[in-house]
């Protein structure tokens, strides 16, 4: 099976879900600022990565893990790789999506704001308490696969 965590950019849930799943942050408890900032691609694509899919390896069972930053349009990417799936004949229900994003809250649209106006170190650290804050939320996603 191939499982795809998104989100809108790619860098902080989906990374977290994926690292999650391969067991490279621990589900039960919050991980440090460090951790987080030490993940590979934690915070790190550029606008021209949305929308390729970012192998990060393989779990327990032999699933292949990925991550892909989408902006807005969760359904739309799900549709399109079930559609791709198809058409090179693959089994459909091979193909997992599982959106990672964290919406309605204060960390996000701040950050997201901050990175629009060049300030990285600022969206950084609003990034990271965003994560930090939804942990549990995004171990709770992970736990359903």
């Amino acid at each position: 099976m191939h499982i795809i965590y998104h989100d809108e950019g790619g860098t902080h849930s989906c990374i977290i879900a994926a690292s999650m799943h391969l067991n490279l942050l621990p589900r039960d408890q919050k991980p440090s600022k460090s951790q987080l900032l030490n993940l590979h691609n934690f915070h790190s694509l550029k606008k021209r990565q949305l929308g390729l899919i970012l192998f990060h390896g393989k779990d327990i069972y032999d699933n292949s893990i990925y991550t892909m930053g989408r902006k807005h349009a969760p359904v739309l990417i799900a549709n399109t790789l079930k559609s791709v799936a198809a058409m090179l004949g693959l089994d459909e229900s091979e193909i997992l999506c599982v959106n990672t994003s964290l919406k309605g809250n204060l960390y996000n649209l701040l950050g997201r704001i901050c990175f629009q106006l060049g300030l990285t170190n600022i969206g950084n650290h609003l990034g990271v308490l965003d994560v930090l804050r939804s942990y549990e939320i995004i171990a709770a996603k992970v736990q359903k696969k």
